[in-house]
């Protein structure tokens, strides 16, 4: 700490200092959620962590310190609620809805551009898309195409995408 009291009057202030530097790290909805908060928002908080991979739930139930029960119920409660998606078939993989919807944008504008670049091909090949926007999980990708499908913003065509419209 001492690195962090050069300059300082007191070391009431290199404490003051030091907790509004460590204290900056969280949201305030991060503090509420490690705090007295309810399990469904700390699950909540590691999904928006790792926003583009989704979250199973062995790590997750690791990292929060969770039992099944208390796993199971905020999961029950966030899937309700309509806060995340179910990723893969086996229930083990979930992602944010705040992160489909971020991902679902990046689809549109890299179809858009790609629709401006290419005007007379029909749609671009999910793996390119999937690369373009940096996505490591097949099961990710199609959750997002079938959101934006489902949004009729996007139309498929065997393993290419397009814009509606287009």
């Amino acid at each position: 700490m001492a690195g962090w009291c050069r300059g300082q009057s007191s070391p009431r202030r290199c404490a003051k200092r030091w907790y509004e530097r460590w204290s900056e790290r969280r949201t305030p909805d991060e503090w509420a959620a490690l705090g007295a908060g309810t399990v469904a928002k700390k699950i909540l908080i590691v999904a928006g962590r790792v926003a583009r991979e989704g979250f199973g739930e062995a790590e997750t139930r690791r990292r929060l310190g969770l039992t099944r029960a208390e796993w199971e119920s905020g999961i029950a409660s966030l899937e309700t609620a309509g806060d995340i998606l179910q990723v893969d078939a086996p229930r083990t993989c979930f992602i944010s809805r705040e992160s489909v919807t971020s991902l679902t944008r990046a689809l549109e504008l890299e179809l858009n551009s790609f629709h401006k670049e290419n005007p007379m091909k029909s749609g671009e090949s999910r793996l390119t898309l999937r690369q373009r926007l940096h996505l490591s999980s097949d099961d990710v990708m199609s959750t997002v195409i079938r959101e934006a499908i489902a949004a009729g913003r996007v139309v498929a065509a065997q393993d290419r995408l397009a814009l509606k419209g287009r």
